[in-house]
């Protein structure tokens, strides 16, 4: 996208700024404040320990779908993934 002489340089940074004077008036909220209701900081508390575990239940999830997979596969006796030999059945052309 070419910028018009600076143009659309000019706008954004005409709109950052606006934005940065009017949208911190809608944000009165502190998310680090203690002195909140109780209710608030259960919830602050709450979402924190959500968003730390997050990354180890995603982890966790994947190695122990890995796992399953690992079984399903050597129960069946398969060579490769179902995925795989579906993909190699649709590439056979019939005459």
């Amino acid at each position: 996208m070419e910028f018009a002489n600076g143009r659309l340089v000019r706008v954004g940074t005409v709109l950052t700024g606006i934005a940065s004077v009017f949208l911190p008036l809608a944000a009165l909220a502190c998310p680090v404040c203690f002195a909140a209701e109780e209710r608030q900081l259960w919830a602050y508390l709450g979402t924190a320990v959500l968003l730390s575990l997050l990354p180890f239940l995603l982890f966790g999830g994947i190695v122990l779908w890995v796992r399953w997979e690992g079984q399903r596969f050597s129960r069946t006796g398969a060579s490769e993934p179902a995925s795989r030999q579906m993909s190699r059945a649709e590439n056979i052309s019939l005459p």
